[in-house]
């Protein structure tokens, strides 16, 4: 296991790993930290270089005594064309071409919570605005577990955007174990 001089050394790192896959896929889930009541993010990334993306998310209804009904997003690009597609419970897909696949992440990004944005950034150069490598005051703090994962966790300040802490697998920086790795994307305000 590789050891850091500090946590910009490591986010650069896992940057550069990220853009050095062919082809990959994970599923994982962002948590507000800052709401006594949040509302998870379930999300499923596939990937195959150079331009074949697909990030599916699911998102519960926001008012508490609607959270079963869930609604499902899938922000891509099929290699040629970008797409956005919203499926709600009982009703058939809304299907929406985009120009472009930044403009499909961008599109998913406030409603995924940050995660298509953080994920489409790492693999894709396309994806623009904030990265990780804008992160301020980038920090390790403790090693955790997370799906029996040890990983890395590094958080830090998005300009405008506030606090975010990121869940790395130690073994290979990735967001935890191969073939289909977990992730743990946590936001807090500050």
């Amino acid at each position: 296991m590789a050891t850091y001089r500090n946590a910009r050394e490591f986010l650069v790192e896992v940057t550069a790993r990220y853009r050095a896959i062919a082809s990959y896929s994970d599923v994982g889930v962002v948590r507000p930290t800052w709401k006594s009541d949040p509302l998870s993010c379930w999300f499923e990334t596939q990937y195959e270089g150079p331009s074949s993306f697909r990030f599916q998310f699911i998102r519960p209804h926001p008012y508490r005594k609607l959270r079963h009904l869930l609604t499902k997003y899938i922000a891509g690009c099929d290699g040629n064309t970008a797409y956005f597609v919203t499926e709600q419970r009982g009703q058939s897909p809304k299907v929406e071409s985009q120009e472009s696949l930044e403009m499909a992440v961008a599109g998913a990004t406030g409603i995924s919570q940050g995660t298509a944005h953080t994920i489409g950034s790492l693999l894709l150069e396309c994806v623009g605005g904030a990265s990780l490598s804008v992160l301020q005051r980038p920090r390790f703090r403790s090693a955790r577990s997370f799906d029996g994962v040890a990983c890395y966790r590094v958080s830090g300040v998005f300009p405008h955007i506030g606090r975010f802490t990121l869940w790395v697998g130690m073994q290979d920086l990735l967001p935890g174990a191969q073939p289909r790795s977990h992730c743990s994307l946590n936001a807090a305000r500050s």
